[in-house]
């Protein structure tokens, strides 16, 4: 309400500059962080060329310098980056992603230079930039005196390693995948697909570099409370660190079930499913789990862990805040 004139003779025109971006009045410019690389080499070429010799040549190089001072401090890329500066357009830019870090000049050039083949040139190159955006500790396997399995062991590893990243090189960095956990507390959306290369979460697999903290110390971010246990179940059953909490098996998507007895507990006796009636012998919880408001709708569950009179264990749930409240589902099977 106050007068645009007034603050700006007070405060100055960089306040209303902010207040306007702040509005949606003034479109604000954001300038993207690009952390500085561990290693980067240059190559300024006579004469711009497009034989791929010459440039796979002066890549040979570029990629000998980068390993040579990569392996001196006992790192490895992870990620390599190589931009190819051309006369009459703008540069071209090739990405290669590792499985594990590594400073093998050799195993670098190869990835490099079909990367570079695939690519259509526009125009000649006239410079070469070679860079490691990402890095990571390089591991020494000790091998034993007198047994081989380690050697073999290590042998594994790496073979396994240029496969992943040859397959990512010809079908592209996002085609390899793996699965990583992650910090939705829905059991359908506990796991995400990432990428294998490029990345240094997932080098433990092949027994690399630890983890970096964020992934180490992953917290649940499900709010669960502590299971209560209905007069059906037994005083020993499964608790908070036992396997059997969670089935092997998820329902996708969770199928529906009638529920048609409860106990004083309100914990299920009786339970309709695919046209028959299971009866309920042992029960354990409920398991709250809720997403939290900034992942959109709001989802809130009462898990059960359940014996049926068969000896199967089924994991169910029900929803709650629905406008039905009889919602039950069946989402998980142990056996």
């Amino acid at each position: 309400a106050v007068p645009r004139a007034g603050l700006a003779t007070r405060l100055g025109h960089e306040l209303l500059r902010r207040l306007d971006e702040f509005s949606g009045r003034t479109p604000q410019t954001l300038a993207m962080h690009h952390p500085s690389a561990e290693e980067s080499a240059v190559c300024d070429l006579e004469y711009p060329t497009e034989d791929l010799r010459i440039l796979q040549h002066r890549l040979g190089i570029l990629v000998t310098q980068v390993a040579t001072n990569l392996a001196s401090r006992r790192r490895g890329a992870l990620r390599l980056v190589c931009q190819l500066k051309l006369t009459a357009t703008r540069p071209e830019t090739v990405e290669i992603g590792l499985f594990a870090p590594t400073a093998d000049a050799e195993h670098l050039l190869r990835l490099v230079v079909p990367a570079i083949e695939r690519r259509a040139l526009a125009a000649a190159v006239e410079r070469l930039t070679l860079a490691v955006t990402l890095g990571g500790p390089l591991v020494s396997y000790q091998p034993t005196l007198f047994d081989d399995d380690s050697i073999s062991q290590v042998a594994t590893r790496q073979s396994l390693a240029r496969m992943i990243e040859t397959m990512a090189g010809r079908l592209g960095r996002n085609a390899v995948s793996g699965i990583e956990a992650s910090r939705n507390p829905l059991p359908e959306s506990a796991f995400r697909q990432c990428p294998l290369v490029g990345e240094t979460r997932l080098t433990l697999a092949l027994g690399g570099p630890q983890a970096n903290s964020k992934t180490k110390n992953k917290k649940k971010a499900s709010s669960i409370k502590s299971p209560r246990r209905s007069n059906l179940a037994p005083a020993l059953g499964p608790g908070l660190g036992d396997p059997l909490r969670r089935p092997l098996r998820l329902l996708s998507p969770p199928q529906p079930i009638e529920l048609l007895e409860f106990d004083a507990d309100r914990a299920p006796r009786c339970i309709g499913f695919n046209r028959r009636i299971h009866w309920v012998t042992r029960a354990w919880g409920p398991e709250r789990m809720e997403t939290g408001w900034w992942r959109g709708p709001q989802v809130r569950r009462d898990y059960y862990r359940i014996e049926i009179q068969s000896g199967a264990w089924w994991w169910i749930f029900r929803e709650l805040g629905h406008p039905t409240s009889s919602i039950w589902k069946l989402h998980g099977q142990f056996t």
